[in-house]
């Protein structure tokens, strides 16, 4: 089921404009490092650290949870590798599960909302994860389970860092 979604997406949805448009929406989220970019921007600004030591949490939990423990664990093989196809965009090498990509919009996305009352920030934040995680599956580079699964480690992620921060903070006033 997983891949023929991605197939219906090749056949029927693909478009000039989608392409490009996915491709360089995809490539903003490449290493990460849209997410470390504003993360720095935030620990630089006084007024927005605490959103910047957030948003480094839940990236490093989502880090490691998706590269260090899972794609190893799982090595699941890409679609592209069992339905031969021209990618887009450069051929990963790592495997499919969970998708990194996703997985860090989303870690940088939660963060982002469980620090900040800017709600319009939150909305487009969420809505730009999402668009990540489209372009995944439109690109033929993940399956739809890798990027739930990329988006369920993200939202975690996300409130693990806030956990802690709030740990942190009640044990400091604590003090």
């Amino acid at each position: 089921m997983d891949l023929n979604l991605l197939i219906w997406i090749q056949k029927y949805a693909q478009t000039s404009l989608g392409n490009v448009f996915f491709s360089h929406i995809t490539r903003l989220g490449d290493y990460g490092l849209l997410w470390i970019l504003l993360t720095i921007v935030f620990l630089i600004l006084p007024s927005k650290r605490h959103i910047g030591i957030s948003t480094t949490l839940s990236l490093l939990c989502s880090t490691l949870i998706v590269n260090v423990i899972l794609k190893p664990l799982v090595q699941r093989t890409r679609p592209f590798d069992l339905y031969s196809l021209q990618l887009l965009i450069p051929t990963p090498t790592d495997p499919s599960f969970p998708s990194g990509h996703t997985a860090a919009a989303f870690a940088f996305a939660t963060a982002f909302a469980l620090s900040s009352e800017d709600v319009a920030a939150k909305i487009t934040l969420f809505a730009f994860a999402t668009t990540i995680a489209l372009s995944r599956l439109y690109l033929f580079v993940h399956y739809p389970t890798d990027v739930l699964g990329g988006i369920l480690i993200g939202v975690v992620s996300g409130f693990i860092a806030s956990f802690l921060i709030e740990g942190y903070d009640n044990k400091r006033a604590g003090q």
